[in-house]
């Protein structure tokens, strides 16, 4: 299953790389615009979101919106021995990039109050919320740590797929937003 995973994650990386930027910025609008009309993310206090690079959808412009806000927000930490910590984040300006090549708060120490909304990374999805990551598992021991009201996952079409396989601790998302739908997992 593991050799599966591996080329299904080159595939959906290519989709995700092939679409041009001016594509990309549309479609980001329009996925900030159906999050930001979630009554998920309006009623939630407090939320982890990861900070996009490369190709993933962008997430800056919806971290820039939710500190206008209010609200309280984490972004993932990698910790030298490959665990993920979520960290507080206040703003730009205390980021420096961390392990694997990920941008995250500096001085942060580990946010420990209730996370509402937690703002999921991954490479392709199914409807019912199967999630294929980038192979490190680090969301997946997370939240196997960490309760979390809602997972929403955030995707361009081109990610969706009919099929994935997951193994027993690979943790589905409950709301998939792409650029033309919003997707609840029943």
């Amino acid at each position: 299953m593991q050799d599966q995973k591996l080329q299904l994650r080159r595939q959906f990386r290519q989709y995700r790389d092939n679409i041009d930027a001016i594509t990309r910025g549309r479609n980001d609008l329009a996925i900030l615009e159906k999050l930001q009309g979630l009554p998920e993310i309006t009623a939630a206090n407090s939320l982890f979101c990861y900070i996009s690079t490369g190709t993933e959808t962008d997430t800056r412009l919806l971290l820039d919106w939710l500190l206008t806000q209010g609200k309280q927000l984490a972004v993932p930490k990698i910790t030298g021995n490959g665990r993920m910590l979520a960290v507080a984040f206040t703003g730009w300006s205390d980021l420096q990039t961390g392990k694997p090549g990920i941008p995250a708060p500096v001085l942060s120490d580990e946010f420990n109050g209730k996370l509402d909304v937690s703002i999921t990374p991954g490479l392709a999805y199914t409807i019912s919320g199967t999630r294929l990551g980038q192979g490190q598992a680090y969301y997946d021991r997370w939240f196997a740590e960490h309760t979390v009201q809602h997972k929403i996952a955030l995707a361009f079409e081109c990610q969706m797929t009919d099929k994935l396989p997951a193994d027993a601790h690979d943790i589905a998302v409950d709301i998939i937003i792409t650029e033309q739908r919003i997707i609840r997992v029943s």
